[in-house]
């Protein structure tokens, strides 16, 4: 009998060890989403308005339609430049051409739609604003340009690829010490964000 209890015990562990890991891994994500509001120009919103993100390298279009709120979601987006699109009946077209997104982002694209011919077309080439006003999470990206013209000197430890997290705004790094010798405490670092 405590054979089996033990063996339970066992697959609990590894079935819980396996939701843990795998939670932690959602985290890891290498995708973006666009998100925004569709309105008039009265500021009414608009409902049941297609809006298509055109990836720019490979002309890949991914197409979602207004809910009942002007509201639209473009979820996993493979990191890139993108056109914006948006088309109604009784609406011109809009575009917003060159739209960077990054890893993870979740950017907000609130698009005003003027009255028109569906012929015509609003073309808007402003900067999005890179202000994450729908989520608090923080992240950044550190290509691999950035890192190749890094001024960093020296050897080994000093140019752990690890210590790039502290390029990021907000980010410190400090060493903990747990007991460990002065060779470890290098290697531990507890990332603060914020």
């Amino acid at each position: 009998m405590a054979k089996v209890i033990r063996r339970f015990a066992q697959i609990v562990n590894l079935a819980v060890g396996v939701v843990l890991i795998c939670g932690s891994l959602w985290a890891q994500s290498d995708r973006a989403t666009i998100t925004g509001e569709v309105t008039d120009s009265s500021g009414s919103v608009i409902t049941g308005v297609s809006v298509t993100a055109t990836n720019v390298a490979t002309n890949l279009r991914t197409t979602v339609v207004t809910n009942s709120s002007g509201n639209y979601t473009i979820p996993l987006l493979r990191p890139g430049t993108y056109d914006i699109s948006a088309e109604q009946t009784g609406f011109k077209k809009y575009l917003h051409s060159g739209v960077v997104i990054e890893v993870g982002q979740v950017l907000s694209l609130d698009i005003p739609l003027e009255i028109g011919a569906k012929t015509e077309t609003v073309h808007v080439t402003a900067q999005v604003v890179q202000l994450e006003k729908d989520t608090s999470e923080r992240g950044a990206v550190v290509g691999g340009r950035d890192v190749i013209e890094l001024p960093i000197l020296g050897q080994g430890e000093q140019r752990n690829p690890g210590y790039l997290m502290t390029l990021v705004p907000g980010v410190t790094g400090r060493g903990i010490s747990g007991g460990g010798s002065p060779r470890m405490l290098r290697r531990v670092v507890d990332w603060k964000c914020c």
